[in-house]
């Protein structure tokens, strides 16, 4: 942040209960799906906290991977010092490296 000149003007500590499941089925030897979903907050700390993904997998040999979903993440906190509410959406891709 120095490097924009910038400083944080507030800062907050939260904690919040989640919930979640994943589902990660194999589809055959090379490719898997990964679904995740949970959920927070419930008015504890921060009103509500999402997120959201699905991910492809495809396997290359032992080592490599290719990776491409989809992800949606919503948070949404305030207090007296504090707005924190964000939300991002959008497609994902990677590679993964297994050793």
């Amino acid at each position: 942040m120095t490097f924009f000149n910038r400083s944080p003007q507030a800062s907050t500590t939260w904690v919040d209960p989640f919930v979640g499941v994943i589902y990660a089925p194999r589809l055959s030897n090379k490719t898997s799906l990964s679904l995740r979903g949970d959920i927070g907050g419930f008015g504890i700390e921060s009103d509500l906290a999402v997120n959201a993904e699905a991910i492809l997998r495809y396997q290359f040999g032992d080592t490599f991977s290719f990776k491409f979903g989809y992800r949606y993440l919503k948070v949404d906190f305030k207090d007296s010092n504090l707005v924190y509410d964000l939300s991002l959406e959008g497609f994902l891709f990677g590679l993964g490296i297994q050793f």
